[in-house]
This record gives structure tokens, sequence and C-alpha cells, in this order.
């Protein structure tokens, strides 16, 4: 029975179940079975279920991932047609719908010149393959095309219940009494710029066509396991004038190697607070939890500013960013560690802090 072999239980239900009801539910749309109604009806329920359990109330994956956001919206594609195929007036398709189109505006949110940005791990598998292009594997204009080819009423304008009401002022909070680093000021926008918030999965964007400016703060993916998850709470991510000025490192690899795995979701690999603390050694056990390093909570954010923080293995520090003129001000605040500046970006290293990666075993 193919029902004993699916990955419906654990400590993480995640995006494997969801792979395998999208399987099922295209074969029997495929090929013709004696009673398959029953079956049909007990997977749609299943994965009413899942995108209950898997999807934030904003749409986005709850693997914490943007790279498992595309993955998971392919899926969701392949379940549309699907069900359609054999119960065009299903109700999960109304669900599916509404989840595909939120995730195709925070996908396009976080495609920057061309390339879809790697918060947490970059799982470089495809399901449609023949939409991939190998040889640029970040690129993601064919999946934000072929959701607007399935829904051609899919809209690129903001979804402005996603934004905050205010627009300017100055933020509360007062760090007074905390030691303080004042980073390098980064030149960031020529022109206007819209705020894009995603709460539930925890990041903030401020972009217009050609430039832009993130930062990660909100909770880990998995409801807190984070099996996907990197050490990049607080961490920014910028692009101006043509250029990386800091991006993501991405992933590295998968299992094979995990100190290059750990490498590469470590605080030293990502643009976050800059300090010197120390993180017991994580082995293959630890491979799919982040242990030591809390949900981001924000405190205050508008178009021109934000406020939040983080615990690093019990260490908790503030990041600050004030957006004035166009240059993106940050500092960062902590009473329980010593913290150290960034005198310069990455701009002489394509953005990168220390390695980068296009995907598993792509690493430059």
């Amino acid at each position: 029975n193919n029902k004993n072999n699916l990955e419906d239980v654990g400590e993480v239900v995640g995006n494997h179940y969801l792979i395998e009801l999208t399987s099922l539910l295209l074969t029997i749309a495929t090929f013709e079975f004696n009673n398959f109604q029953d079956d049909f009806e007990h997977y749609v329920k299943q994965l009413d279920q899942v995108l209950d359990n898997q999807f934030n109330h904003d749409g986005t994956s709850f693997e914490g991932s943007s790279h498992y956001a595309a993955f998971v919206t392919e899926a969701l594609l392949i379940c549309k047609l699907a069900i359609e195929e054999v119960d065009a007036s299903s109700i999960v398709l109304k669900k599916i719908e509404k989840i595909i189109k939120a995730n195709r505006l925070f996908l396009s949110t976080l495609i920057v010149d061309g390339e879809l940005l790697q918060i947490g791990d970059n799982d470089s598998g495809r399901i449609f393959y023949f939409e991939f292009n190998e040889y640029k594997p970040l690129s993601m204009d064919w999946l934000i095309n072929l959701i607007d080819y399935i829904y051609p009423n899919s809209t690129t304008r903001i979804n402005y219940s996603n934004l905050p009401s205010r627009d300017t002022k100055e933020t509360r909070f007062e760090l007074t009494g905390y030691s303080k680093v004042a980073h390098a000021p980064i030149k960031v926008f020529s022109k206007d710029f819209e705020l894009y918030s995603f709460k539930d999965f925890g990041i903030y964007v401020w972009r217009n066509d050609d430039e832009y400016l993130d930062i990660r703060c909100g909770q880990i993916g998995q409801n807190g396991i984070g099996g996907h998850s990197h050490y990049d709470q607080l961490a920014i991510e910028c692009f101006a004038e043509g250029q990386w000025l800091a991006r993501d490192p991405g992933t590295g690899t998968y299992t094979d190697d995990i100190e290059l795995r750990n490498k590469f979701k470590s605080m030293q690999y990502h643009w976050g607070p800059k300090t010197k603390i120390k993180f017991p050694k994580e082995d293959e056990f630890d491979c799919f939890k982040l242990n030591y390093m809390s949900d981001g909570v924000v405190l205050d954010f508008d178009k021109y500013n934000f406020i939040g923080y983080a615990e690093f293995n019990g260490k908790k520090i503030y990041r600050k960013i004030k957006i004035k003129d166009g240059v993106a001000h940050i500092e960062d605040y902590s009473k329980d560690v010593e913290l150290e500046e960034y005198t310069s970006w990455g701009e002489n290293n394509e953005g990168v802090r220390d390695k980068f990666s296009e995907g598993y075993k792509r690493v430059t």
C-alpha cells in the first residue's frame, strides 16, 4: 500500500510529503484506474491539510527558504493542473491559486538582476526541468512567466495589504547604554523605491527596478526547527549601480560535506552582525536543525527605517537601518558581545563575504 510509504509523520512534515502528493495526484489525473475516486478525494483532502500546515498566512512557504518557495510553487502548479483534470470545481483550487499568486509576488520581489536570491538552503532540484537553465541555475524568470501563463490574471502590482500603513517617521526605539558600531554607509537608491514586507517569512525589502536592499529578520523555518535555515538573522543584501554590494552566499552542498555546509550556513558567510561569537560544533545529526539562533524580532519599520534584534547563541544583537537621501546607514547594538564594523562591504568581491554557491556543489 503506497500510503504506508508517504513521509507524512515526523518532527517536520515538509516539502517531501507535498511532492509525494503532487506525484500521486498527477498519476491519478494522467492514467486510468478502477475506483480511483476514493484515492483522489483522500489525496486532495491531505493536500488541503498540507496547504494549511506548510504555508504561512501570507502564502509564503514555512520552510524558510526562497528556493524551496520556488520548488513548492512548481509543485502547486502541477497540483492545480492535475486536480482540474479530475474535478474542475474542487474547492482546493481557490486555495492553491491564492498561494501561487502570493509566491509570485514573493519570488518576483526577490529576483534581482534576473536571479532569485538564496535565503536559506537552495535546493537544486526542479520539477519543470526543461524550463530551467542549468547554466544559469539562479535564473527564475521562467517560473514567473509560467505562473503568468497558467494564471493570465496574475498581477505585478504591489499587494498593499502587505505593507505598513505609515510612510515616514523616526524609529521610536532608543538603544542608550548599548555598545554600538556604525558600518560603512551604502549608497543604494538614486530614485524612488518601495518597501515590501513579508513578515511571516521574515524578510523586508526596499527596491525599485534596478536597486535593492533587504534584511532578514523573522521566524526560523519549519516552525523553529530550521532544517533549511541559515544563521542569517539581521543579514542584509544589496544591489546598486549594476553590482552586488552584499549577497547571501547560498548553500554550498547538501550532506556530503558537513563542514562546508556549516560554513555556508554560518554568520561568517552572511552580512549580519560582525562578531566573534563562539558556537558549539555541529555534526551530521544537527544538519537539518538550527540550534543556536533565535527568531528575529522586528521592533519597528517603515519606508525609511528598520530596527530588529535576534539572539546568536544567547547573545542579543540589534540592527538599525536608516535610509536618507538614498543612503543606507546601518548600525548594530549589543550589551552581550563585542561588535565589529564593516569598513567596506562586498563591492570588490561581487557582494560575497567569503565564498559563493549557486546551488549544491556549485561553489566559487
